[in-house]
């Protein structure tokens, strides 16, 4: 399995530094999970983490609901 940043992916924060990114999607999972890289830290002292869960699937969570 080759994992690597989805291109254009995640999330930044803007400071009066500037622009910050603190997630990134990441590709090459499994179609049943993703994964993303998270910036737990801050962004002079970044200090990043893999998370990983099981994707939600719609019809499951219809199912419940209805």
């Amino acid at each position: 399995m080759k994992l690597t940043i989805r291109p254009g992916s995640g999330s930044s924060l803007e400071t009066d530094r500037g622009s910050h990114r603190f997630t990134y999607a990441v590709q090459g999972m499994p179609d049943e999970q993703e994964a993303r890289l998270i910036n737990h830290g801050t962004e002079r002292k970044p200090r990043w983490h893999f998370a990983r869960r099981l994707k939600l699937d719609s019809e499951i969570m219809e199912s419940l609901i209805s």
